[in-house]
């Protein structure tokens, strides 16, 4: 039995696999929520609907157009985004050093062959240890190759390759603001809690959420950073919508020391 959903993804979902039928498109043998659903974080009017749809084989091109066509009618104003991606069920057995090149829905458009970022190992992990199954087996069932030390080196990649550049691009946009001018503060949070939650799976080899990240933290981290984990908490619960640029440039400060405090943690 399905278990219960929020409203809005339990009509997203069965509209997609309404618009499967109707446009004869390819019909996964799997379909699996993860991302903040699974995670017990998804928020209402703010989270994604993160999925991955496991296929007998991947979809031949007349396939994929019949699979862009449901993505491209699903995406209606006022519903939550259906993201996620397409796999052969024999990618499972391994867990990818990097992210794949697979079919994959973003924004409500299919791409058919770029690398599809959430392709990744925290994705697998997150399936075995947390997915939602909607049509197939249960996760545990299913063959998923689970590589922690590549969960890691990937999540350390990760941080240098990504979250270092963002850090510099923040400081670079705060360097023309005042003090007091206003900054997004879920931009803010994307960042803290982005963060926050590499370092506690560098850490403690949990998969979390955002939020639980954040809580994570609050315990994990110096108290001097308790009010940057807290704000970003608070955005994150959509209590908060703007900051202004030094409470922002605050949070790029523990930004890099929650980062610099993870790194060692990945060659543990």
């Amino acid at each position: 039995m399905r278990q219960r959903l929020p409203d809005s993804v339990a009509r997203t979902v069965d509209h997609y696999l309404v618009l499967l039928d109707r446009h004869a498109a390819p019909r996964p043998h799997g379909l699996y929520l993860v991302g903040s659903l699974a995670l017990g974080d998804y928020q209402e009017g703010r989270s994604d609907i993160d999925f991955v749809a496991l296929m007998p084989a991947l979809p031949t091109p007349e396939g994929l157009d019949r699979l862009e066509r449901v993505h491209a009618e699903l995406a209606e104003p006022g519903m939550p985004p259906f993201d996620g991606c397409y796999l052969d069920v024999a990618q499972l057995g391994a867990t990818p050093t990097h992210p794949l090149t697979v079919p994959f829905s973003l924004d409500g458009r299919l791409r058919r062959a770029e690398v599809c970022f959430d392709a990744n190992p925290v994705t697998w992990f997150c399936l075995a240890r947390h997915g939602v199954a909607l049509l197939g087996p249960a996760p545990a069932e299913l063959p998923i190759g689970l590589d922690q030390a590549g969960l890691r080196r990937f999540l350390a990649g990760n941080l240098e390759s990504y979250w270092r550049g963002w850090i510099a691009r923040g400081r670079q946009a705060l360097a023309g603001k005042g003090a007091g001018e206003p900054v997004a503060a879920g931009t803010v949070a994307w960042g803290v809690l982005g963060i926050a939650r590499i370092d506690c799976t560098l850490r403690t080899g949990r998969i979390v959420s955002k939020s639980a990240a954040g809580s994570w933290g609050l315990e994990a981290y110096p108290a001097c950073w308790r009010d940057v984990l807290e704000t970003a908490l608070a955005a994150r619960q959509g209590r908060i919508d703007e900051l202004p640029a030094a409470a922002a440039g605050r949070a790029l400060d523990f930004m890099q020391v929650a980062l610099d405090m993870a790194l060692p943690e990945s060659r543990g």
